[in-house]
């Protein structure tokens, strides 16, 4: 019944073949270098990390947690070009998967930037919780070195060191109901002041390649007080997307409490 549910509300998404052109998006931009590693995890841990009203979503039983560091190119809003600053922007996520009045969507635990443009403006605008850092990105013929440290003195330092080669063409990762659940995901929530805020992003579906994944130094689980280790019970990777998002609604009047710790 609960994988059932969850492969209902992937189609039910849409998982839109074309962007959007009319609809009321207010940002674009594009994603590059992304590499989604997730791990199964407590679920009862992560649920009191969440306002009460959050459900966390689970897969045959079981929560996820996902680390995923990638690259923001020319991020713009609808009505001007990109702003210095905003060109090329490295960016590491920590994230998880959950519930609101039934609707699907992606729960942001950290979300880290090496732009403090980006970074203080997602702040204001979204309510979404942004830190600096520092973050180095290179591809060679080895493939990708992705290193961040979290600068920021407001939340809890997480870092990240990592290698992994992307798919010189081959397959893409088969559809299944799993990858659906952990990727095909429209909607992210947040706490923003006493209210819960929901947030929607339409993209094409995923072109997603399963990886391995090296990793050298993962403390992003301690942000949580959750250690994740080296190894990924999974990882994929997709080389870009193109990103349209619109505005943050408040959903309804109903003030929340504190996230449960």
């Amino acid at each position: 019944m609960v994988r059932q549910a969850r492969e209902r509300s992937v189609t039910d998404t849409g998982r839109p073949g074309a962007l959007p052109v009319s609809d009321s998006w207010i940002l674009e931009m594009m994603w590059h270098d992304i590499c989604f590693a997730h791990w199964r995890a407590d679920a009862e841990a992560l649920a009191r990390r969440l306002p009460p009203n959050v459900e966390i979503d689970r897969f045959d039983g079981t929560a996820w947690v996902s680390v995923v560091p990638f690259r923001m190119t020319n991020v713009h809003t609808r009505y001007t070009p990109t702003l210095p600053g905003f060109h090329d922007v490295p960016e590491i996520n920590l994230r998880t998967y959950v519930l609101v009045g039934g609707i699907p969507g992606v729960w942001f635990f950290s979300l880290d930037a090496a732009s403090p443009l980006v970074v203080e403006s997602a702040r204001i605008t979204t309510g979404l919780p942004y830190f600096h850092a520092r973050i180095e990105h290179h591809e060679d013929a080895s493939g990708i070195v992705y290193r961040s440290t979290r600068t920021d003195r407001r939340g809890i330092g997480g870092s990240f060191v990592a290698h992994y080669r992307p798919p010189d063409g081959g397959p893409c990762a088969a559809d299944s109901a799993l990858t659906a659940f952990l990727h095909e995901r429209y909607h992210f929530f947040t706490q923003r002041g006493n209210r819960l805020v929901d947030g929607t992003i339409r993209h094409k579906p995923w072109s997603l390649h399963p990886i391995t994944i090296d990793i050298s130094r993962n403390t992003m689980g301690d942000i949580i007080a959750m250690p994740l280790g080296d190894k990924p019970d999974a990882a994929y990777f997709a080389r870009a997307l193109d990103v349209r998002a619109a505005n943050v609604r408040r959903i309804g009047a109903t003030r929340i409490a504190a996230p449960r710790t």
